[in-house]
């Protein structure tokens, strides 16, 4: 059998070790190559809608955005319910997430996300240091706050990761729900609706009332209600609908930053995701699974902090 030797951080493996060559495409083989498909289709979309319905950048991006978070929860949902054979990854459906690494639990996945969502964390802290921030910032102003929370979650998630992942179409019933034990269940929802919490309130069109009501829902689905293999769906689905809607509906003024945002940092979370479901077997396991979909979210908004930097000198002010 061919395979392919390269070097890896992992000290159990010697720091090199040999993998096999990835497989031939099969016949259905073309699933992988969903998120590509999905990104140009996407992108071709913004012709007609910036011309046609004479959308704002912003406006229409931020569509799109919705539209793919929608169609990847409704194929999950449908794949599920046996509608249809979508070609998710089976590891994708069984754990809810990519998860690589698995026989070595300080580079799992989980454990992974944790690190880098830490660095991230503190390279935005970093980033916002001086205030006030420059115009077309206020994006970044708690998003510290709330990449670390989300690695917090993974910490969380890699530290009580069962050893065998549940039935994806299995629903909590009560008798379940109380064999967990209710009071473990209420401190799972406080946890959890405090993670909404903090992620919500990274945006700026999102008011802290608002947030802690969404907060204190959607903690308690996820804790008693949202199956395990669905945790990441429905966190995704619901922090990206959310973020976009009020951006797109409470925004007081939609300028060249709010454009930005939505090409820089909204549309590319939303093909990580297609990605990690399509590509978890064949591709994405081996260079560490979902820590791909965290890192996107800092190196976002990095680069993001980074372009509006730089039109401010050019221009003196965004448009």
């Amino acid at each position: 059998m061919a395979v392919e030797c390269r070097f890896s951080a992992n000290p159990f493996k010697r720091f090199r070790h040999c993998v096999p060559l990835p497989p031939p495409l099969e016949e259905a083989g073309w699933t992988a190559a969903m998120p590509l498909f999905t990104t140009f289709a996407s992108l071709l979309l913004l012709l007609p809608l910036t011309s046609a319905a004479g959308l704002r950048l912003g406006d229409a991006m931020n569509l799109l955005v919705l539209g793919n978070t929608a169609a990847f929860t409704a194929a999950l949902l449908a794949h599920a319910a046996g509608l249809l054979d979508a070609g998710f990854s089976p590891s994708f459906l069984s754990d809810g997430f990519c998860v690589a690494n698995k026989a070595t639990p300080w580079l799992q996945s989980h454990a992974l996300c944790f690190y880098v969502d830490t660095a991230g964390a503190l390279a935005l802290a970093l980033l916002c240091w001086r205030r006030p921030l420059p115009k077309g910032l206020a994006l970044l102003e708690r998003s510290a706050r709330g990449v670390f929370a989300h690695g917090a979650a993974h910490l969380g998630l890699w530290y009580f990761s069962p050893a065998e992942p549940p039935s994806p179409a299995q629903l909590a019933s009560p008798a379940q729900l109380a064999s967990h034990g209710w009071l473990k269940l209420a401190l799972a929802s406080a946890g959890l609706g405090l993670f909404f919490f903090l992620l919500l309130r990274t945006a700026p069109t999102i008011p802290r009332s608002h947030a802690a009501l969404h907060a204190a829902f959607h903690g308690v689905a996820v804790a008693c209600v949202v199956p395990t293999a669905f945790g990441f769906s429905y966190v995704n689905t619901v922090l990206m609908t959310l973020v976009v809607l009020y951006e797109m509906l409470t925004a007081q003024q939609k300028d060249e930053a709010y454009d930005l945002a939505a090409v820089i940092v909204h549309f590319p979370v939303t093909q990580l995701a297609w990605a990690e479901g399509f590509s978890c077997d064949r591709y994405m396991k081996h260079i560490g699974g979902h820590v791909w979909y965290d890192a996107v979210i800092p190196a976002s908004l990095c680069v993001y902090a980074a372009v509006v930097l730089s039109r401010q000198p050019r221009s003196g002010k965004l448009a």
